[in-house]
């Protein structure tokens, strides 16, 4: 990857661009075989009002999607927000993307 916000997103680099020889290890490998079991789960069972799968076919890149629960104030949006992973995950958390989107009645 690029920079981000005027810094360096090394713990993604080469995602999306080829594989980088500083991603290489048990760290890697361990939040590539999590992030593939986890995808799995979430396709095959999603929760309620709820999807996720892979931006772009980049497993360390996800789009979420979260509908609004009905009778409530956020009843009718759908909100979405893209996730980051490290080569750290599960260890460290992901990151949101800076932009939420919404859309919708009441949102």
């Amino acid at each position: 990857m690029t920079e981000q916000s005027g810094t360096a997103d090394s713990e993604n680099k080469g995602m999306g661009d080829g594989l980088q020889s500083d991603l290489d290890g048990s760290d890697h490998i361990n939040s590539l075989k999590r992030l593939q079991k986890e995808l799995v789960e979430i396709t095959r069972s999603p929760p309620p009002l709820c999807t996720a799968g892979l931006k772009d076919n980049n497993l360390y890149e996800w789009t979420a999607t979260i509908i609004g629960p009905p009778d409530s104030a956020y009843e009718g949006g759908v909100f979405t927000l893209d996730i980051k992973f490290t080569k750290y995950y599960p260890f460290k958390p992901p990151k949101k993307s800076d932009g939420f989107s919404s859309k919708g009645k009441g949102v």
